[in-house]
């Protein structure tokens, strides 16, 4: 189980270079023990979207869910330590593959690309949909390095909204991935900063002290003009779940995030 979990993590490293989506799923939550139903939602412009929902025990009654919004690498059956780790706190877990990874529809991707905006659209039906099965929840998001910055493409409202290997300005990700790794990395014709949350929502970054790429001075510079919480893990890029607490569940982690939701009466 624990070697499992250090493949996640070494795969969920090399994010933040480049796209490379995996069409396969090497991991379903059935493998780890865990209850989900698969289904497919539409986007607005026709693209089918795969969904896993981690099904909870009869016994825990949730208001609460959380949808994890992916890397730019792999598909989601990389997060499912992830899933498992909230899902334990009794949060209702609902994950997405982009179109054009695990089994979403087929998109063109230029694995040269930082990100794509259309991915935006994605997690726009997916919370869309989530609204629609549970509209009394409290519904937010767990976004990981691209799905940081992807999430603030989103017009959909959420909640909440925990990040880790977050960025705001893809260029200067741009200019540090080819400064550090040596690779020339494309954006989209319409990218852009983007420094203002969808209407303020309470926000909390994780950042790891030696990421040069998402780096904690530019989560600190966009905290403080949304009023976001940052809090700097000793680690690397998207490590946190393992510098916290016990390695395989990351429970300190995860207390750190509900203890934010607590104090923000969510």
């Amino acid at each position: 189980m624990k070697q499992s979990f250090l493949i996640l993590l070494l795969g969920l490293a090399q994010t933040a270079i480049a796209i490379n989506p995996e069409r396969e799923y090497k991991w379903t939550p059935d493998q780890r023990g865990l209850k989900y139903t698969e289904y497919q939602v539409k986007t607005p412009d026709n693209f089918s979207i795969n969904v896993w929902e981690y099904v909870l025990p009869d016994s825990v009654k949730s208001n609460r869910t959380i949808i994890l919004v992916g890397t730019d690498a792999g598909n989601m059956g990389y997060l499912i330590w992830q899933a498992k780790a909230f899902f334990s706190k009794g949060l209702r877990v609902i994950s997405f593959d982009y179109r054009g990874f695990g089994s979403s529809a087929d998109f063109a991707i230029n694995k040269d690309f930082l990100f794509y905006t259309e991915f935006a659209l994605d997690l726009d039906t997916v919370i869309r949909e989530t609204r629609k099965k549970y509209p009394a929840d409290t519904i937010g998001l767990y976004a990981l390095s691209m799905g940081t910055h992807v999430s603030l493409w989103r017009t959909e409202m959420v909640d909440f909204s925990i990040a880790e290997g977050f960025y705001h300005d893809p260029q200067k990700v741009v200019e540090r991935i080819l400064v550090n790794k040596g690779k020339i990395i494309l954006l989209p014709h319409n990218a852009k900063p983007i420094d203002e949350l969808l209407q303020k929502t309470p926000t909390l970054i994780f950042c790891a002290s030696n990421d040069k790429i998402t780096t904690t001075e530019d989560a600190n510079v966009f905290a403080g003009r949304n009023k976001a919480t940052v809090i700097e893990f000793t680690g690397d890029h998207l490590g946190g779940m393992s510098a916290f607490g016990k390695f395989e569940m990351g429970d300190e982690y995860t207390d750190k995030v509900m203890t934010f939701l607590a104090e923000h009466k969510i």
